[in-house]
């Protein structure tokens, strides 16, 4: 699980159920921010419908939150589950530079001069 996926999926401003569709995936998402599950799965998790799953899906991908790719058996006939990609902003708060600590507070005068 990823933190910062999580983190990432719970500031997108979404419908309930393609909010709910992200976080699952953001759930499984690796350090590369990929992931696998099943449709079932991503149901189970959201408590959505497999159509409403795959539904949002393809609004994720239109928002150009996600990326996916078809997977195929290794006896190249039957479907698998297909390779998610998180599209996590690079300018997002989890990837930038921390702010430097000043070395001495800043003094603060309360009278007016």
């Amino acid at each position: 699980m990823s933190i910062a996926a999580t983190n990432w999926a719970n500031q997108q401003n979404l419908g309930v159920t393609a909010k709910a569709v992200l976080k699952a995936l953001a759930e499984f998402a690796n350090t590369e921010n990929k992931c696998w599950p099943s449709i079932q799965t991503i149901g189970d998790i959201s408590g959505a419908s497999r159509s409403s799953v795959k539904r949002c899906i393809k609004i994720l991908k239109e928002l150009d939150l996600i990326d996916y790719f078809w997977r195929k058996c290794k006896n190249g006939k039957e479907n698998t589950s297909n390779i998610y990609v998180l599209k996590i902003d690079q300018s997002s708060p989890e990837k930038t530079e921390p702010t430097p600590v000043q070395s001495e507070p800043t003094p603060v005068h309360s009278d007016p001069q």
